[in-house]
């Protein structure tokens, strides 16, 4: 299975992960067709398995999510880091199901986000609020080069305080 899973990172440096077919695949690990069966259903089932591993990666490092009310800033560096630092992330998120992968990656945030502050499940619109903030900042961090991580960060961190204050979640 190892083999597999080398080849398929192989490939994905090499094009978008939603054009690798079974047969490439195959070759490249130098095996059969039947072998990749016998350990996958098709090849979105090897997608799946490195996309649950990719969030776990991510998620099994938030032992940080109650600074999201306390010091976003912080929450944010800690999410970017986990974000880098989580392997094959990069060729994950390339293809047509990178949207699926940022969907999975923001429930468990919320989870771990909630579990940190159940109080908030209540409020109206928080799903919204905290897809807003953690999806921003996603696309902020890669996209604004001329500032640093940090200060985008601290920019992001702010623009998530307005708005924890606007749903009155900030505790005094």
């Amino acid at each position: 299975m190892r083999g597999i899973r080398e080849a398929f990172v192989s490939l994905c440096k090499e094009k978008k992960v939603d054009k690798i077919t079974v047969k490439e695949l195959c070759e490249r690990a130098l095996i059969n067709k039947a072998t990749f069966y016998a350990h996958y259903e098709n090849i979105d089932g090897l997608i799946i398995e490195f996309e649950d591993e990719y969030v776990k990666n991510i998620t099994g490092k938030i032992d940080f999510a109650g600074l999201f009310f306390t010091d976003p800033e912080q929450f944010l560096l800690k999410l970017w880091q986990s974000y880098r630092d989580a392997p094959n992330g990069v060729f994950l998120l390339s293809g047509r199901r990178g949207w699926d992968l940022l969907g999975l990656l923001l429930e468990a945030l919320c989870r771990s986000i909630y579990r940190a502050r159940p109080d908030i499940k209540q409020v109206e619109g928080i799903d919204i609020a905290l897809t807003y903030m953690i999806c921003g900042f996603s696309g902020v961090a890669p996209l604004h080069r001329k500032e640093t991580v940090e200060e985008r960060a601290k920019q992001a961190g702010r623009a998530t305080l307005a708005v924890l204050r606007e749903f009155g979640l900030l505790r005094d």
